[in-house]
């Protein structure tokens, strides 16, 4: 039987799949931005935009129904840098968000995964 360790702490007996731990997918999500809008080259990646347009898209994608936008923002927080922005929402209050760095020294991740198992 052969052992793995997955992150810090965890054991799992390895069978042929591959588990992804939250930084695995975040590290995907990055290389797959650059891939696909070279605008984010050295850029931030606003919250509401991976929200509202760009995680439906990069599941379908990469073929990651059952991926949760929790353990992507996770990830995120865990591989990148980000910050914090303020914006005037549309009934004109101040909020603020989150944006996370996407720069041109992220490893480009492999992104066929259909040997590894699906999140």
């Amino acid at each position: 039987m052969t052992t793995t360790r997955i992150g810090d702490n965890s054991v799992r007996v390895v069978n042929g799949k591959v588990d992804w731990l939250n930084e695995d997918f975040a590290l995907v999500f990055l290389s797959w931005l650059l891939m696909t809008d070279p605008n984010y080259h050295n850029g931030w990646v606003w919250y509401p935009d991976i929200t509202k347009h760009l995680f439906k898209r990069f599941k379908a994608e990469i073929g990651c129904k059952h991926l949760k936008l929790g353990a992507l923002i996770r990830g995120l927080a865990s591989v990148t840098g980000r910050r914090e922005v303020g914006y005037t929402d549309s009934t004109g209050q101040r909020r603020t968000t989150v944006e996370y760095w996407v720069g041109d020294a992220m490893a480009v991740v492999e992104l066929p995964i259909a040997e590894r198992r699906r999140a």
